[in-house]
């Protein structure tokens, strides 16, 4: 349901399918703490920017978060 054909994605019905213990534990694998912030990060890299922005909302409206989107760029 998340990686059809090869390719992750955020399903449009994310909202039923994430219980607060499975953003428990994609916190724990894919999320970080920034101690300058004093924020939790998610991966996110591979998601396009709808499919994060949905995500966002998603999380606010579901646990009462207040996440927003923020693009890194990454020196090379």
């Amino acid at each position: 349901m998340f990686d059809p054909g090869g390719t992750k994605i955020i399903p449009a019905n994310i909202g039923e399918l994430l219980p607060a213990l499975s953003l428990a534990y994609w916190i724990a694998v894919d999320g970080g703490f920034c101690k300058a912030t004093h924020r939790v990060t998610l991966a996110t890299h591979s998601y396009t920017l709808e499919e994060v922005n949905l995500l966002a909302k998603t999380l606010n409206e579901k646990f009462n978060l207040k996440c927003s989107v923020h693009k890194i760029i990454m020196a090379m």
